[in-house]
């Protein structure tokens, strides 16, 4: 082998260990993620004054506070 393939060899290496545990954490993130519809939200009184859930709001923009983040995570993602 060469001096070039042999380098070439050990970075594609490299590169796998950096990137292996990336996939693994993705894929079990994909696997415990379910998705929480709108009206499965709306159906929570704990969540009734979310802007979010107000008729009218854009839902990418509008801010999640850390109690509404917490209720959604532990209680309706099961995290």
């Amino acid at each position: 082998m060469q001096a070039s393939s042999i380098g070439k060899a050990l970075l594609r290496r490299q590169s796998e260990a950096r990137v292996a545990p990336l996939v693994q954490r993705r894929r079990a993130l994909r696997r415990k993620t379910r998705l929480v519809s709108l009206a499965e939200l709306r159906s929570h009184r704990e969540l009734s004054k979310m802007r979010t859930l107000a008729r009218g709001n854009r839902l990418s923009i509008t801010p999640v506070s850390a109690d509404e983040g917490e209720f959604i995570t532990r209680r309706l993602m099961k995290l």
